[in-house]
């Protein structure tokens, strides 16, 4: 979190918040990230009140889900706001995926790709991932 904590929040009068949504808040919570008063943790009491509070975010750092693909699709994507996803999220060389799946229809080329081992650095700055 630290790594977008810095990333987001370089104009210090402005106040950024992160919004956690996932169908195991319960196991996400358990990674100890997510505990600071930026992040607001929607309770899935409601998954089109959690997608629409996501979908009106500037941005999204997506996980593998549909859900969260449709809402940046939906949201940030169609207001030019930014759509972080990680390189790992599919092994191409999988046999379900191999020969399958096109990371280009997935994932439209304006939306980053980055490397977990990017977000370790103190400094962000998005390297794209071949």
């Amino acid at each position: 979190m630290e790594y977008f904590r810095h990333k987001y929040q370089k104009n210090k009068n402005k106040k950024v918040r992160f919004y956690l949504a996932s169908s195991d808040i319960q196991r996400s919570m358990k990674l100890g990230i997510f505990t600071d008063k930026d992040v607001v943790v929607l309770e899935n009491e409601d998954d089109v009140n959690d997608f629409a509070v996501l979908m009106s975010c500037d941005g999204m750092i997506l996980s593998s889900g549909t859900f969260g693909w449709w809402v940046s699709w939906l949201g940030p994507h169609q207001r030019n706001g930014e759509v972080v996803y990680f390189s790992d999220v599919f092994n191409m060389n999988h046999s379900i995926n191999k020969g399958q799946i096109n990371k280009e229809d997935y994932y439209p080329p304006n939306w980053k790709q980055i490397a977990p081992e990017d977000i370790s650095s103190a400094e962000p700055s998005f390297k794209i991932v071949p």
